[in-house]
């Protein structure tokens, strides 16, 4: 007998018996529990991921416009300090010990009623030393006291912020900026600021709610959310790109960005639970509908699981593609319901993130167009050192296409950069450090062609506290600027000395002209059989040597007073050739090539033929075993791309004056010192070391320029630029008869002379040969002297600088005064500017310092008869 059965199951049983529309409304709301209860889940994950990563993006870019906002505040506060550094009296009470305070108190006080952040104001020198402190009335000298900034300054930083800080109750930092004197530092300037509590509506406004920001130091030290202390992040997250941590077991979705020119550090964070709330809304929704789609039958339930699974499966494909990357992607979803506010949600959150990412991808091809627009040269190289991106500036330096460089080492494009120079590269990539103001050499491309001079600054990249990912790196060439500081540097020094040797020969003339003329007198009187006449002549000798010097010394520096005018530089040169072949050895040729075009200059004749001779003489010297020296003569023009080239050279037509020879060359080293005075490679007694001194001032005086060039072996090349000028040479036979010794009968002489050796002196030989004579110490007083005078003044003997009224104005006011006067110009140097001024007109008549007896007396019969 078999064993009797269980019971059957009736739920199958009593489920198949029931009529289709009882069976398929069942088996619909069942089948729709189950695929709502599953496609809910599925949402859930899809939509919970899709709003994590959205909250991360939004947490990522607020920290990045948090920083931003901070990094313009940080730019303000650091010019603030360096704009009060800079103030005049606080460098003056930092340069001097003993200084008063009071317009430092004055710079620090102006601006207390504007800055409640401002805690303290304070001056700290370099050692540490507290010189003084400023503090607004609200706070007392204990609540906020400040260790010496010494031991942490940056060496390269003039202006930096501090870290931050908790003193008391109140969160403070410091803005500190270098107390400069040109390029010395005299201290420091310390400006310690509270930070302001504006986190809550400023969230609120950037993120939404249930935000949270936080600042802390680069360091961990400290860590704040703008009310107290707060515990840290963690450190080792990269920087604007979200993570996910725990903070006293809450789950939390944040971001940090680091605040540029700050040692700061920016986080804002979100709890995930509210990241996520709008997912588990959803599951919420859906179960209900599920509930709902049961109850009404197979009818309602195929219709409600329609409109659930429809608008869930639109919102995870959209989900999906964001994930992916497509931030175009939408929900299509119409409906008024809880599905459609979830789309319609869903699809504001994909228009931000849309929004974002298109903000941050013109934000890169910003930074392409800035890169690219720079004026110096750019790289980004990887640590294998090879190109992962160049500029044009680079591009077109280093002469190949920006596209040819990415992936080939950069030794290979940029030579200066070779195997001699990746051990530096490496050590910036190994010490994470910075390296500034390399000085680099790239190699001509040519044979013969100069070397370019760049300068380059590599610095390591990363991101946070991770390894660098590479090298960046900004190259600018130097080639011309730095020929154009040695030139100017040349210049002024040249310039310098030239004062110091001008303002020692004008004192010295007036002392030479004392001792000449009363020698002379001295010499007239004794017998010729005197034993002491020989002494006398050897005084005068020395006096006339010392004289030789001075003029030497005036034509260097630019202050002897010339007489130029229009000659042709041909004719004077072809005067001269006699006497320098008899200055020349029988084992040296002298060759001369004269441009028969060649345009006039304006100069004086005898400045130009000591120009020559010197040149001549040197070249002689520089060849002791014979060679060539050449004398040419030809008319260029200096355009605009020449004067770059060369310091305060004006473009224009200019006459070419070239003296070269085959000798021994000059170094560079030489070339450097060789217009000094006073400087000669030549031995002790063979040489004053004024010859070339010499040179360099007629010529800067007469408008020119001078250049050498040279090479070791290979002879030297000077050339002498002055500036052609248009009109008819004067005769030099003319003029000698026109200086030839004339006759003529005493007559009245007003002298006027501030230095009242040289006036002395000058009285007693024109009244020794019979000449009437009234004295004046300035052109004022002279103007004085002939308004009161009863008999005519046939001639006035005047200095050309003296004070109250120099020379040529006493001369101009002449005119007025006493118009049949004439007029004897004599000086010993003057000013530039006055030497602008004064350059003598056709007929003028000059006497220099110093002078003796006979020249003076000549003068003034020439003067007489003019």
């Amino acid at each position: 007998m078999p064993p009797p059965r269980g019971p059957r199951l009736a739920v199958p049983s009593f489920f198949f018996q029931q009529p289709l529309r009882r069976k398929l409304p069942l088996l619909i709301s069942a089948l729709v529990f189950v695929v709502v209860a599953a496609l809910s889940g599925f949402g859930y994950k899809q939509v919970e991921r899709a709003m994590i990563s959205a909250t991360g993006q939004r947490v990522a870019n607020a920290a990045q416009q948090v920083g931003g906002m901070l990094h313009e505040s940080v730019l303000n506060l650091r010019t603030g300090a360096q704009q009060m550094a800079a103030d005049t009296a606080v460098v003056r009470f930092m340069r001097t010990s003993g200084a008063q305070s009071a317009g430092v108190e004055r710079a620090f006080s102006n601006d207390l009623a504007h800055t409640p952040q401002l805690i303290q104001r304070s001056l700290w020198t370099r050692s540490g030393k507290l010189r003084y402190q400023l503090r607004p009335r609200a706070f007392t000298p204990g609540d906020f006291p400040h260790a010496p900034v010494g031991p942490h300054i940056s060496p390269d930083a003039r202006a930096w912020m501090g870290a931050l800080r908790l003193t008391g109750d109140t969160i403070s930092y410091d803005v500190v900026s270098c107390v400069l004197a040109g390029s010395d530092t005299l201290g420091y300037f310390v400006e310690t600021r509270r930070l302001p509590n504006q986190s809550v509506s400023f969230l609120r406004d950037i993120v939404g709610t249930n935000a949270t920001l936080l600042l802390g130091n680069s360091d961990g030290t400290f860590w704040t959310d703008l009310k107290g202390r707060a515990e840290p992040p963690p450190m080792a997250q990269p920087l604007d790109s979200p993570f996910q941590y725990s903070r006293n077991g809450t789950a939390m979705v944040a971001a940090i960005d680091a605040v540029p020119a700050s040692p700061w550090l920016v986080t804002i964070e979100i709890p995930k639970y509210a990241a996520v709330a709008p997912a588990r809304q959803f599951l919420y929704d859906a179960s209900i509908i599920a509930l709902l789609m049961i109850a009404l039958g197979a009818i309602a339930a195929w219709a409600l699981s329609r409109s659930i699974t429809g608008p869930l499966d639109d919102i995870s494909r959209a989900a999906e593609g964001i994930a992916q990357g497509d931030y175009t992607r939408r929900a299509k979803v119409s409906s008024n319901d809880e599905l459609g506010r979830l789309a319609q949600s869903f699809d504001a959150m994909a228009t931000r993130v849309e929004a974002a990412v298109l903000e941050q991808e013109k934000a890169f091809k910003l930074l392409d167009v800035v890169l690219n627009s720079a004026p110096v040269g750019f790289a980004l190289l990887d640590r294998d050192l090879r190109y992962l991106r160049v500029n044009e500036a680079l591009a077109q330096l280093n002469g190949h296409p920006a596209a040819k460089h990415f992936g080939r080492p950069v030794g290979e494009l940029q030579p200066e950069l070779g195997d001699d120079r990746k051990a530096m590269l490496q050590r910036v990539l190994d010490e994470r450090r910075s390296i500034v103001d390399v000085d680099l050499l790239r190699p001509g491309e040519r044979r013969g062609a100069i070397e370019r001079q760049l300068r380059a600054i590599f610095f390591p990249v990363a991101v946070g506290d991770g390894p660098p990912l590479g090298i960046g790196m900004f190259v600018a060439e130097t080639t011309e600027r730095r020929g154009l500081e040695a030139q100017l540097q040349q210049a002024q020094k040249m310039e310098a000395v030239g004062q110091l040797a001008g303002g020692i020969a004008h004192d010295f003339n007036n002392l030479l002209t004392v001792i000449t003329s009363y020698g002379a007198m001295v010499m007239a009187d004794l017998p010729r059989e005197s034993p002491h006449a020989a002494d006398v002549q050897e005084i005068l000798n020395a006096a006339n040597r010392a004289s030789s010097l001075t003029r030497q010394l005036l034509a260097f520096s630019r202050r002897q007073v010339l007489q130029p005018h229009v000659l042709d530089l041909n004719a004077l040169t072809g005067d001269l050739e006699k006497m320098l072949r008899r200055l020349l050895r029988e084992d040296i040729q002298l060759v001369t090539r004269f441009d028969p075009q060649l345009a006039l200059v304006n100069a004086d004749a005898g400045q130009l033929e000591q120009v020559i001779v010197n040149l001549v003489v040197n070249a002689r010297d520089a060849m002791p075993r014979g060679g060539r020296i050449s004398v040419e003569t030809s008319n260029v023009t200096l355009g605009e791309g020449y004067a770059p080239m060369h310091a305060n050279a004006n473009p224009g037509p200019y006459v070419l004056l070239t003296v070269s020879d085959t000798g021994k060359g000059i170094d560079k080293a030489t070339q450097a010192h060789i217009f000094e005075p006073f400087f000669t490679t030549k031995p002790v007694g063979q040489g004053t070391g004024l010859g070339l001194s010499t040179v360099y001032g007629i010529v800067k005086q007469s408008g020119g320029y001078v250049w050498v060039y040279s090479e070791i072996d290979r002879g030297t090349i000077f050339k002498i630029y002055l500036p052609a000028v248009s009109g008819a040479p004067k005769s030099m036979d003319a003029e000698r008869d026109a200086n030839a010794s004339l006759p003529g009968t005493p007559e009245r002489i007003l002298l006027v002379e501030d230095e009242p050796n040289v006036r002395r002196i000058a009285r007693r030989i024109l009244e020794r040969n019979g000449y009437i004579v009234l004295e004046a110490s300035n052109g004022a007083e002279a103007l004085r002297v002939l308004e009161r005078r009863q008999e005519p003044i046939a001639l006035v003997l005047t200095d050309l600088v003296m004070p109250e009224m120099g020379g040529k104005e006493l001369a101009s006011r002449l005119r007025n005064v006493s118009p049949t006067s004439r007029v004897l110009f004599m000086s010993g140097y003057t000013e530039d500017a006055v030497l602008r001024q004064s350059v003598m007109e056709p007929g003028a008549m000059f006497l220099d310092k110093p002078f003796t007896f006979d020249t003076l007396i000549r003068k003034v019969r020439e003067a007489l008869v003019a």
